[in-house]
């Protein structure tokens, strides 16, 4: 398996999962948007990096080639797809344009030139290519009946009036005439989820699926739900669908559909309704999910989810889910404190972009660091005197020493403004003399 980071470049597992290794350690790699495994050979791999990049390597991941830096130059990459059968054929959609190449890299043509956000290609059928375009307010639809040379725009019951974000496609193999979209967006007094559509004909022609009488609209719990917010119910308006957001269907089910925001949702009848088990705060319960979904793969009842917070998979189509992330070295600190103890006496804490306040106390924590605080973090301090006081987003605490103690807030005269809006947070400056 492979899997690219937010700001800690790619990694590759071989025990599926369980334990992930750096990659791309010798390249200037931060933020990976697209990956693609070669389909025959799992030691040629594809990713694009945010910056513009389109890397290549043929050995699993030990050396790296970078592909046309003029094509891609500043145009960040947002999908890559081989050809299933002919892998030499690959497409690339970035917000510059789409590329797509017959030799495995080594020459790009240019197809056209825009926004483009994805690819998903017919389950049987390889030359029917579909991409979604972003326009100034509005995601458009497009079809190549000949693998990419060549695309045409379908519009028949695809959406086209008020604003739309992002559009995610999915197709599946159970029904492999259907294409499936996600749609993001305001419209009629609502934002966040604009709708979920349906072709059954390849993309000729659409129909709406969800939610409420739609699009849009302002959001109601159980009738017009907005699945890019933050409440299971659905309603709440709004969402981060700017930033994170995945559609995906069961590849041996075609009405078991999985739409990702900052919670999984659920459905079991082809995305006409949806259901969420479990919210993105309920860290306790079997089938939760960590906030902001960014990608969902599944291969037969095995689901994978990427989020702000690593990696979750199920084995049972969603019923439980469990953490398989371990060696992924890419929290993102935003505030950091370190105690002055004696040599090899380590506490540490630090604040956590999506992934709250992290502690580390000498050995107490399994693994060597705990999460105390939940939500964005973004300062970290410990005190110089007594390295059981630390500061934190969520003020000043007390940690206890001990792996199953609490941590817990004291009273202290001033406390810094953490913020992670740049400007907005302060530096922690100790007294030498008190």
């Amino acid at each position: 398996m492979y899997a690219g980071s937010a700001n800690a470049g790619a990694w590759k597992s071989v025990d599926k999962g369980l334990n992930w290794t750096l990659i791309t350690k010798n390249l200037m790699a931060t933020s990976i948007y697209a990956i693609e495994i070669d389909p025959s050979n799992e030691n040629i791999v594809y990713i694009g990096f945010e910056n513009g990049q389109l890397w290549k390597t043929t050995d699993g991941g030990t050396t790296w080639t970078r592909l046309n830096s003029t094509f891609f130059a500043n145009k960040t990459v947002k999908d890559i797809v081989c050809h299933p059968t002919t892998p030499a054929i690959v497409l690339v959609a970035t917000e510059g344009g789409f590329y797509r190449t017959t030799d495995a890299g080594a020459n790009f043509t240019q197809i056209a030139t825009g926004d483009y956000q994805e690819i998903e290609l017919h389950p049987t059928d390889p030359n029917t290519v579909y991409t979604v375009k972003g326009t100034g307010s509005l995601t458009q639809f497009f079809k190549s009946t000949n693998n990419g040379v060549t695309f045409t725009q379908k519009t028949s019951g695809w959406p086209a009036t008020a604003t739309q974000s992002r559009t995610e496609l999915a197709v599946t193999a159970a029904s492999a005439d259907r294409v499936y979209a996600s749609c993001t967006g305001s419209i009629n007094g609502g934002s966040g989820t604009y709708g979920t559509y349906l072709s059954t004909d390849k993309g000729e022609t659409w129909t709406f699926q969800c939610c409420g009488t739609g699009p849009g609209g302002a959001p109601v719990a159980g009738s017009n739900i907005n699945m890019m917010g933050w409440q299971p119910d659905g309603s709440d308006d709004g969402g981060q669908y700017y930033y994170n957001f995945a559609y995906a269907v069961h590849p041996s089910d075609a009405n078991f559909v999985l739409n990702g925001g900052t919670n999984l949702w659920f459905s079991a009848d082809g995305g006409k309704n949806f259901n969420c088990p479990s919210k993105w705060s309920q860290s306790g319960d079997p089938d939760y999910v960590h906030a902001d979904i960014h990608d969902i793969k599944i291969y037969g009842n095995d689901i994978w989810v990427s989020t702000d917070g690593g990696i979750w998979y199920s084995k049972d189509k969603g019923v439980n889910f469990e953490k398989r992330f371990k060696g992924i070295a890419g929290t993102d600190f935003w505030g950091f404190g370190i105690g002055y103890g004696a040599v090899g006496y380590r506490v540490m804490t630090g604040g956590a972009y999506h992934n709250g306040t992290q502690l580390m106390d000498n050995n107490v924590y399994q693994g060597g660091w705990a999460v105390i605080n939940g939500g964005d973090g973004s300062g970290g301090g410990v005190n110089p005197v007594n390295d059981r006081i630390i500061f934190s987003d969520r003020g000043t605490q007390k940690i206890p020493g001990t792996r199953t103690g609490s941590v817990t807030s004291v009273t202290w005269g001033k406390n810094p403004n953490n913020d992670y809006t740049t400007g907005k947070a302060s530096n922690i400056v100790y007294s030498p003399i008190q």
